[in-house]
């Protein structure tokens, strides 16, 4: 999670007809290999914590501006719908790690009555923060303001909407954000070297302050058995190497453990493991992914990770790939967290949150994002369990068949929210009805834009629908569309 870790700078058939519009009938974005002239680190040897290097210099994610918020790419906070007292955080896209405040647009609508917004800075709603109202949006119409939020360290590049009075919905989109200026040397009477303002460096290595303590333990799960901030991540206490351009893992049995990567993890090898390690990706022009397997042909495992992507992005994702296993890890700040392309996949006791959206996504002919946490294009034995995925868009999960067919699911004790509907599985005719889908134990939340659709499918599909319920206790029942 930004900010835990120092490196040096930082939820009837009409409506299944309306969701075919939205979700179901979305095209798949064809992953176009970056341009071999993009520079690129190969790493041929196991690598643990590498030294650093004394002349390199960390590089930091670039500041949003205003004229860039203005833009097709404007990063947008996916709608919130909050209950009368109620209030959500959430993670700011593309946030500076040194961010000192961020200009947001805030939208309330459809609020059956006046409801008072207020926008406080981190993961509380104080008393203060509350009194002060950003937005009362008037009775089932919107309102639209511009507020700008100061952001002490501690908020950790988090934001928290309050609603006061009405149930409401709620979007957000990042105006800019403010960072200090870059230090200047002041006059000495001894020789002083000047403080270098950071830059990028094809290879630079630097070490980084570990963590706060209690930012995370990067071990077990959270409050309630779901993964949440204190359970996924880089344990506290880490010392993080940087490293600086795209790491090309070449060589068989790779360790990855405790770098702060600025640029893409390529995999190319079997059976590599990335523990303990950030994941921040670079800017891109078409679409890539932070980790990437060409399409499952290597097999990898990440662990108590982070993958952020700094530079906010319509081309960016989490992981592409599958033949691979993830646990304790925190995907957040990209178009979909896992995109999985075959069979084999394994991710549980992680945190997928926070997916960017774009109204008008250039992969999408300027419309919006098709943004899920978890794409099944195509497999089987895919296991999620003890996860907390949320903060998509589109879905949560969404299954079609675009690749090959589809069997072996299970989903089972995490927490969903988000999306059109939730978990959402397509028919896919070229193979046939989806067979094998296990969803069980799992809890929703409310936040689907389908108001209590936790689970759309055709009725074609074999999905076993076991003991899942809303947050309330109430069980869940399979939306047919």
């Amino acid at each position: 999670m930004t900010g835990r870790h120092a490196t040096g700078a930082p939820t009837q058939r009409s409506r299944a007809r309306r969701l075919a519009l939205t979700s179901v009938g979305a095209l798949i974005m064809a992953f176009v290999p970056w341009s071999a002239s993009h520079a690129t680190t190969p790493v041929t040897a196991p690598v643990t914590a590498p030294p650093a290097d004394p002349a390199a210099s960390t590089a930091t994610a670039p500041m949003v501006s205003a004229a860039a918020a203005a833009t097709a790419t404007t990063p947008t906070i996916g709608e919130l719908v909050l209950p009368p007292a109620g209030s959500r955080t959430v993670t700011l896209p593309g946030a500076p790690a040194n961010a000192t405040s961020v200009t947001l647009k805030v939208r309330g609508r459809w609020a059956w009555k006046p409801t008072r917004i207020s926008v406080c800075a981190g993961e509380t709603a104080t008393a203060t923060c509350k009194s002060a109202v950003a937005l009362t949006t008037p009775t089932q119409r919107a309102k639209t303001v511009t507020v700008t939020v100061t952001l002490p360290a501690t908020a950790k590049n988090r934001v928290t909407f309050y609603n006061a009075d009405a149930s409401v919905r709620v979007r957000a989109e990042v105006q800019s954000y403010t960072t200090p200026p870059p230090p200047v040397a002041a006059p000495a009477p001894a020789p002083t070297k000047a403080p270098e303002q950071p830059r990028p460096a094809p290879s630079a290595t630097t070490t980084s302050p570990a963590p706060a303590p209690g930012a995370g333990s990067g071990s077990g799960s959270g409050s309630g058995g779901f993964a949440n901030a204190g359970s996924t991540g880089v344990p506290a206490g880490t010392a993080l190497t940087t490293h600086t351009g795209d790491l090309v893992i070449t060589q068989p049995g790779t360790v990855i453990d405790a770098l702060d990567v600025h640029g893409l993890v390529k995999i190319q090898a079997d059976n590599v493991t990335i523990k303990r390690t950030i994941i921040r990706g670079r800017p891109l022009t078409s679409s890539m992914a932070l980790i990437t397997n060409e399409l499952g042909r290597y097999r990898f495992t990440v662990e108590d990770s982070e993958l952020r992507a700094a530079d906010a992005s319509p081309h960016v994702s989490g992981i592409i790939g599958n033949n691979f296993e993830v646990r304790r890890t925190e995907i957040a700040n990209v178009i979909d967290s896992v995109h999985i392309t075959g069979s084999n996949v394994l991710v549980e006791n992680s945190w997928l949150h926070d997916n960017l959206i774009y109204m008008q996504d250039p992969n999408h002919n300027g419309g919006p994002s098709h943004a899920d946490n978890v794409q099944i294009q195509g497999g089987s034995n895919i296991t999620f369990r003890g996860n907390t995925i949320e903060g998509a868009h589109s879905s949560a999960f969404q299954t079609t068949q675009d690749r090959a067919a589809v069997s072996g699911v299970t989903v089972t004790n995490n927490k969903i929210d988000g999306g059109a509907c939730s978990i959402n599985i397509a028919y896919g005719s070229k193979y046939g009805p989806i067979q094998g889908f296990t969803v069980a134990n799992n809890v929703f939340g409310t936040s689907q834009r389908h108001a209590k659709c936790a689970i759309i499918a055709p009725s074609s599909n074999t999905i076993a629908n076991t003991s899942n319920t809303w947050v309330d206790g109430t069980p869940v029942q399979v939306s047919r569309g």
